[in-house]
């Protein structure tokens, strides 16, 4: 919308916009991936009917109606705040990577986590909206959605547009600060300067985010030396003392947590990794054992690709490979070395399918 970036300029009769079937067409497509049948076609064009009445209640409709029509709201509120929310939708990767370049000097360090701040209730997400949107009808509708919708995919993102729009008055607030990231509603602010200075900044964030934006905290912020460390977006950020730069750390414990949570692994007593077969994926044809573990592991290594203490995600890899060959050694009722002499030939583990070889390929350091 071309007006969407004049400062304080308010919408009117955007509800109308409800009405345009074609609007659902592109929300279908774009969420399922394909035209949309004819057979929800059919109920759309009555819950349009029903918009135009005054009388719809997402109650009364079905899920796939409830999905089209928030995605159709998401959609024109996107339009409208796209302007003012243009860096709130920067992928992970590319806020750590600011963290890693910006807050390299950085001596204190404050987190805010989701857990941290209460959710807006829903009038206060409503009064935001209506500084400008001057539609009641509209509005109306996106309070029944908290009210009434069942909390889902489409819904999911409809309120982290909203938690955007909401927040985005602490990002306006902290634009002069330039060591400040927010990714949702996970903020890291760095500050510099004697202590006593850092506290005076970290008390008037603190009034602002419970005064202005109206937001109680549930616990007062906390200022962190750099040289401690503190987490951020499942990375550790610790001032390193051999060159006093701040630097992104895979923290042990995601580790851990994250093979036990794949079953690849047990800790023992003396606190030792001991890489398990997965029961799971036995019956599963080798080749997609393979591309199971290999997703596992490359999703592991992006997320971590930051990070400079490489050795762990190494060892992640080492024991997602061993638990892999522990797993066809319990598939093919034989042992681990057996498997390593059939399967491993110069240190990559591969299977023979139809289609050529699947393998499990050790990422490049």
């Amino acid at each position: 919308m071309q007006n969407a970036s004049i400062p304080h300029y308010q919408f009117k009769r955007l509800y109308r916009n409800l009405y345009n079937e074609l609007f659902y067409d592109e929300a279908y497509t774009l969420l399922f991936n394909k035209p949309m049948p004819s057979d929800i076609a059919m109920r759309v064009a009555t819950m349009i009917k029903q918009l135009k009445q005054g009388c719809v209640q997402p109650s009364s409709i079905q899920a796939i109606e409830i999905a089209l029509l928030q995605e159709v709201v998401r959609r024109l509120l996107s339009c409208i705040y796209m302007p003012a929310l243009k860096g709130c939708f920067t992928q992970r990767q590319a806020v750590l990577a600011k963290v890693a370049i910006t807050f390299s000097s950085t001596k204190w360090l404050v987190v805010i986590a989701p857990s941290d701040v209460t959710t807006p209730q829903t009038k206060q997400l409503i009064q935001r909206l209506r500084q400008k949107i001057q539609d009641e009808r509209l509005l109306h509708l996106i309070e029944l959605f908290y009210r009434m919708a069942p909390v889902g995919k489409v819904s999911q993102t409809l309120n982290q547009l909203l938690l955007n729009i909401y927040w985005s008055e602490v990002d306006h607030n902290m634009q002069y600060h330039k060591q400040y990231v927010r990714f949702g509603t996970h903020l890291l602010i760095g500050m510099n300067g004697n202590k006593k200075q850092a506290l005076a900044l970290l008390k008037q964030l603190q009034n602002h985010i419970e005064n202005d934006i109206t937001l109680r905290l549930q616990r007062s912020l906390t200022l962190v030396s750099s040289r401690r460390g503190v987490q951020f977006l499942d990375y550790e950020l610790r001032t390193v003392a051999k060159t006093n730069t701040l630097r992104l750390f895979i923290p042990r414990a995601l580790v851990e947590q994250q093979l036990l949570r794949l079953k690849a692994m047990k800790i023992t007593r003396n606190q030792h990794y001991y890489p398990l077969h997965r029961p799971a994926l036995v019956h599963l044809p080798d080749g997609v054992i393979v591309r199971k573990y290999h997703r596992d592991v490359l999703r592991f290594c992006q997320h971590y690709q930051l990070a400079s203490n490489r050795q762990l995600m190494h060892t992640f890899i080492s024991i997602m490979k061993y638990s892999m060959v522990k797993t066809f050694a319990n598939k093919y009722k034989t042992s681990v070395r057996k498997i390593m002499r059939k399967y491993n030939k110069h240190g990559i583990f591969c299977v023979e399918e139809a289609t050529g070889q699947i393998c499990f390929m050790r990422p490049k350091r």
